[in-house]
């Protein structure tokens, strides 16, 4: 068997799994029940607070053999094609380097196609606010006159730079830092001014400069007097140089 990382490995499959975001669960469950599924939604928050993984659960909520349902079964083919990324109806794109209007024209001429196999194409745009100029106005003429049977997911970190798409209608929903909604403190340890602007641009409550060969464990552990502080490694920069140290005492 092919190795998995542990994020991937245990990646939440249904809404229930998705900790601390119930007030999103909830809001995609209830429109799902009542069907009263928007033609889009803009997912924003901190990453790894599950963004790209609620829209692929609303994809499979949509697409389950038993749905649409709030409660998607996970062993049809539908959302076994989902979970594995090889629905030819879900369509994630990394705006971060798809970012182009030739890209979101192919988009464009993707989704004016009935879906292949499943009741309704899902496109999901990591990284929305990373499209230029052009590509957003592209994009809204799509949101304007969304075609039958697609939803848009757009997850994005700055939701402030998607101002002009929100105007075409799209359900924003805000997701929360875990660090937060338990109350802990978030430090970023790190050698250079650099590293320690980027922590704080994602929501570092507090910023430590390390010395050149200290360690960013100890020197966490020492700012909270010793108190149990578990350490996350943020891809950012060179992960070798700072890692995020979360205060775990309220």
């Amino acid at each position: 068997m092919t190795y998995q990382v542990i994020a991937r490995k245990w990646r939440p499959q249904t809404f229930a799994d998705l900790v601390g975001q119930v007030h999103v669960t909830e809001t995609l469950a209830n429109a799902i029940k009542k069907d009263r599924v928007a033609h889009a939604y803009i997912f924003s928050g901190a990453r790894g607070v599950g963004k790209t993984t609620a829209a692929r659960i609303l994809a499979k909520a949509m697409n389950c053999v038993n749905g649409p349902t709030a409660e998607p079964c996970g062993v049809c083919d539908s959302c076994k094609e989902i979970a594995a990324g090889s629905s030819l109806d879900v369509i994630e794109i990394d705006a971060a380097s798809n970012r182009g209007i030739d890209q979101i024209r192919e988009l464009r001429e993707m989704v004016r196609y009935a879906p292949a196999a499943s009741r309704s194409k899902v496109v999901i745009l990591d990284e929305a606010h990373m499209l230029t100029g052009e590509a957003s106005n592209a994009l809204l003429k799509t949101l304007e006159e969304p075609p039958d049977r697609v939803t848009f997911v757009m997850a994005t970190t700055q939701p402030e730079d998607l101002v002009v798409i929100m105007g075409q209608g799209p359900i924003g929903l805000m997701f929360v830092k875990l660090a937060k909604l338990y109350g802990c403190r978030v430090i970023a340890v790190g050698r250079r001014q650099t590293q320690l602007d980027r922590a704080a641009a994602l929501g570092a409550d507090d910023l430590i400069v390390a010395g050149e060969h200290s360690d960013p464990v100890k020197a966490s552990r020492e700012m909270t007097h010793g108190r149990g502080v578990d350490v996350a490694i943020e891809a950012v920069g060179k992960p070798q140089t700072w890692q995020w140290a979360v205060n775990m005492v309220s």
